[in-house]
């Protein structure tokens, strides 16, 4: 697969979106960027969670320490 321009410019759009969502503590821009099955650490190694919503979960826990 050949990463063409219009591919690279949709991949920063998502990543720049997850990294917005989750440092502004945004987590309506965070949640629709999840995948509904993946794999996240939160704050630890015995953190794991592998649904969006757990994930979402966790940052809303921690948004105090996140922002």
């Amino acid at each position: 697969m050949k990463l063409t321009k219009k591919l690279e410019t949709e991949i920063l759009d998502v990543y720049e979106a997850y990294w917005g969502g989750l440092l502004n503590v945004d987590m309506e821009t965070y949640a629709v960027v999840l995948d509904k099955e993946f794999k996240l650490l939160c704050t630890t190694e015995a953190e794991v969670f592998f649904k969006k919503m757990e994930a979402v979960r966790c940052l809303k826990d921690t948004a105090d320490q996140v922002a």
